[in-house]
């Protein structure tokens, strides 16, 4: 038996692996069947001239057509509105965040059903948005990304099936906070859509 080069634990070979490959002195070097990547094509020797597309920056189209209907990001308006009714604070601890401070949370994440028609319009809508602190991998935002139950029963990110306007969040949940509905105009409620639709 040889000496063990490391402080292993595991059982010792009794007869060491063979290698498939022997090289000897004077052998030629191994080469590979098929490259790791392509070659880059030969752009001097091309027939003619390429057509080269211009990777610009995604805007939304019409509500429903054009090539980014599927976009779920919150258009410029409803972030402005997002932010005026959050007063830029984070919508569930309290924080200041300053007037580019934070980021907004879909509640509803944008993988939850389709991307086209009725369901793209709630993505993107006021009552599916909240101003958090952080970022995806911190602060509150983070919490609701890594789906933290006590940031699920503050209604701060919701499962397939619940309807954001139809779930409260806890506004300010760390300084006591407040059960609130967000509405379609961009402010709070103390009443479920429900109970406004009977007073109305």
């Amino acid at each position: 038996m040889t000496a063990r080069a490391w402080n292993s634990t595991l059982p010792q070979r009794r007869k060491p692996l063979r290698a498939k490959t022997v090289l000897r002195a004077g052998d030629k070097p191994l080469r590979r069947r098929k490259p790791l990547w392509a070659a880059a094509p030969d752009v001097t020797a091309s027939a003619g001239p390429t057509r080269v597309k211009k990777a610009g920056p995604k805007t939304a189209g019409a509500a429903g057509t054009g090539k980014n209907s599927g976009d779920t990001s919150f258009p410029p308006a409803v972030r402005a509105a997002i932010r005026k009714r959050a007063g830029n604070c984070c919508e569930a601890c309290g924080i200041d965040l300053g007037d580019e401070g934070g980021q907004i949370q879909h509640r509803l994440a944008r993988k939850s059903g389709g991307r086209r028609g009725a369901m793209r319009l709630l993505l993107r809508s006021v009552v599916n948005g909240a101003l958090e602190c952080g970022t995806p991998e911190t602060g509150c935002h983070g919490l609701c990304e890594s789906r933290d139950r006590d940031m699920h029963e503050a209604g701060f990110w919701l499962k397939e099936g619940q309807h954001p306007a139809d779930v409260p969040i806890l506004w300010h949940g760390r300084s006591g906070g407040a059960r609130l509905w967000l509405t379609d105009d961009g402010g709070y409620s103390e009443y479920s859509p429900a109970a406004r639709g009977e007073a109305a």
